[in-house]
Parts: structure tokens; C-alpha cells; sequence
């Protein structure tokens, strides 16, 4: 867990507020008072370090720092999530032995009847029987992986996950479900376990199978588009082995902006190992480039390379005293973010926080999502 600077109420020592742990905890200090707040490093807005004898690598951190708005309180931020926000399955899925598993639990002096509640026998819980041995594990194994050529073998977690993720597959598709399918399915069998032990009502096995397999479906919607209705496990597994893409040719061109407007176009860069770039383009309502930028930025996610991008496209147009801006950019998610039609990943929210500062700074800025290609089944495919 982290925390947000704002008004800088987390303490100087012993909170996280920089991502590398309590400062007490990582670096020795001779002078360290334990009523010190961030906010003794903030001076006029900005971070004032230089007193600190502090690693380069911590200095820079703090000093890329954003602070945030010192009108509103400090807040923690629970970094496993997306949004930030504690949630009890993030906490577990952290470190399996620290799943609620009877024997896990058992290991803490803790007596416990064990008992699976996903078989019909008395079977020990363990997160090898449930996940793999136990009667709803294999049936939804062998349910979704027989039609696959993937059934069902005593073995261990990780064996399987091997012979699933190995499988050669013929096209993209089946590529993506080799590696989604096994995660559905563990989801439902843990849901099915939580329902059984805390609510005490029974799931039935044809239950799950139903449930993952229509999260199969929904998964499969948002990614290709087809034309009919499938029903049964076996057709559409069928059509997952045998899909193959339509390729259709559309012009995608650039549009000019209007007398008087000027068009920003931005697009952010993510490479293997996960360093990120941000770059961008702005041109008149002639076509003519007036200013083209690309910048390598530290490690990071694609969507924060889309933010950067944004940004320094923003700060020179205002710092060129440019008002009418069209701002186009294809990641869906930072414009919804912008917009807030989504909520914002606390990685995000610095950079989403300055764009939206400089839109309300700004007179006319659109922002538009460009074009992007989509494939999808045939008839009869």
C-alpha cells in the first residue's frame, strides 16, 4: 500500500507514501522524528530534499513525485487493484498460502474440520484437490478441455496450466483461449467454494460449467464479432479450433480541422521490456505540421506512454497560446478516463488529473479516439 501526497499528512518515516516502504525502513537516518510529516519536504509546491541524505534512486523518486492537491487529504492507495481500492480477494490471491484453505488454516494452530465443499465425499481442502483433484475441478476440466484434445490427467497445478499453455494453436483466437479458459474456470470453482463454505448454498456442477462457459461467450463477443447464437460447448469450441479472419480493406486517412483549429494527434509506446515512449503531431487546418515530438520515458504501462503523450502535446499548445485544439488519440481508455465515463487507475491519476487541469485551462479542446481495425468470424467460419 501506498499513499497520495495531497496535503501531505502521511509521516515522513513510517508511511509509504514514496513506493519503497517507510523511509525509516529503508534508509538510515541519525535525526528521525516521528511527528514529521510529507509535507515538511514541500516548500512553495515544489519537493525540497536537498538536506536529506538520500540514495539517488529515492531522490529522484520524490522529486518525480507528483503532489497533488494540498487543499484535499492524504489517501491510501492499495496497490494490487487497479482502482486502488481494498479488496479482500487481491489481499488473498497475493500469496496462495494465505488462501483461507483448511489446511493453510490449520497451519496457524487453528483446529479445523476439513472438509471440501465442492465434492460430495469427505475429502481434505487443500488448494491442489480443489483447484485440480476435486470432483468439481476435474468435471470442469474435462468439460471445457476434451473438446480441445486437453482432457483431464492427475498431475499438478502447474502441469496442467503447462499442457494447456504449450498446445499449438491455429489461429489467434484459440491462442487467446488456451490461456483465458483455465483462468475462468479456477474462478469458478473459488466462487463456487466461497458460495458452498460462507453462504452455505450448494452450487451445483452444471451450474459453474453454465456460468463459465457463458463468461467464455462474453469474452469472445468483445473480441470478434459473430453473426449467430451458440448454445453448446462442443459447437463453439469447434469454431474456436476452426476460426479463421476475414480481412476486409477500409481507408482510414487523416481528416483536416477546421478553419481556425488546430489538430493534436498523440500515441504512446510500450516495448518488451516495458520501457514506454510518447509521441505525437500537430498540424493546421492546412495539413502543415507546425510540431512533431517523441520522447523516451522510464518503465511504465502503454496507458501511462498514452497519457505522457497527451500531456506534452497539451503544455506546448498552451505554451504557444493555441485554443481551438482537436485532440486525437486511440486509446479508449485515457479519453474515457478524461471524460470520466471510467474510473481512473490510481496509476493514472497524476497524468489524468494534469490533462484535465489544462482542458479546464483551456478554451476549445475536442478530444476524439481514432479509428481502430477490428476482425471478426465470417459466416460459416
Amino acid at each position: 500500500m501506498t499513499w497520495k501526497v495531497n496535503s501531505g499528512s502521511s509521516s515522513l518515516w513510517w508511511d509509504n507514501w514514496t513506493g519503497w516502504g517507510a523511509l525509516a525502513m529503508v534508509i538510515s537516518h541519525n535525526d528521525i522524528n516521528k511527528f514529521q510529516l510529507a509535507k515538511d519536504l514541500i516548500v512553495d509546491g515544489s519537493w525540497n530534499i536537498a538536506h536529506l541524505q538520500l540514495p539517488e534512486y529515492l531522490a529522484k523518486t520524490i522529486l518525480s513525485l507528483a503532489i497533488g492537491d494540498q487543499n484535499k487529504p492524504h489517501f491510501p492507495i492499495w496497490m494490487p487493484t487497479t482502482n486502488g481500492k481494498f479488496t479482500t480477494s487481491s489481499k488473498m490471491l497475493k500469496n496462495k498460502n494465505k488462501l483461507p484453505f483448511d489446511n493453510n488454516i490449520s497451519r496457524y494452530g487453528i483446529e479445523v474440520d476439513t472438509k471440501c465443499c465442492c465434492c460430495t465425499e469427505a475429502k481434505d481442502e487443500t488448494i491442489h484437490h480443489t483447484f485440480l483433484d476435486g470432483e468439481l475441478a476435474r468435471k470442469m476440466w474435462n468439460y471445457f478441455g476434451i473438446p480441445l484434445g486437453i482432457p483431464w490427467k492427475p498431475g499438478t497445478i502447474k502441469t496442467l496450466i503447462i499442457k494447456w499453455w504449450t498446445v499449438k494453436p491455429k489461429n489467434a483466437l484459440y491462442k487467446d483461449m488456451l490461456k483465458t479458459i483455465p483462468i475462468i474456470i479456477w474462478w469458478k470453482i473459488w466462487k463456487a467454494r466461497c458460495v458452498n463454505r460462507y453462504d452455505k448454498t450448494k452450487v451445483s456442477k452444471s451450474r459453474s460449467i453454465y456460468q463459465a462457459f457463458h463468461h467464455i461467450k462474453w469474452i469472445i463477443s468483445k473480441t470478434m464479432s459473430t453473426t449467430q447464437w451458440i448454445w453448446k460447448w462442443q459447437d463453439l469450441s469447434k469454431k474456436i479450433i476452426n476460426s479463421s479472419h476475414k480481412i476486409e480493406c477500409i481507408i482510414v486517412r487523416w481528416i483536416k480541422p477546421p478553419m481556425g483549429w488546430t489538430k493534436l494527434n498523440t500515441d504512446g509506446r510500450h516495448s518488451n521490456n516495458d520501457s514506454i515512449g510518447a509521441g505525437g503531431i500537430i498540424r493546421d487546418s492546412n495539413g502543415q505540421i507546425i510540431m512533431s515530438y517523441a520522447k523516451n520515458l522510464a518503465k511504465g504501462s502503454s496507458n501511462i506512454g498514452e497519457a505522457k503523450a497527451i500531456i506534452y502535446g497539451l503544455q506546448w499548445c498552451t505554451s504557444q497560446s493555441l485554443q481551438n485544439i482537436i485532440l486525437e488519440s486511440d486509446s479508449l481508455i485515457i479519453i474515457n478516463m478524461v471524460k470520466g465515463k471510467s474510473k481512473i487507475a490510481w496509476q493514472l491519476q497524476d497524468s489524468i488529473d494534469i490533462i484535465k487541469e489544462m482542458l479546464d485551462e483551456t478554451t476549445n479542446i475536442v478530444i476524439e479516439k481514432r479509428i481502430k481495425l477490428r476482425m471478426h468470424w465470417p459466416n460459416g467460419a
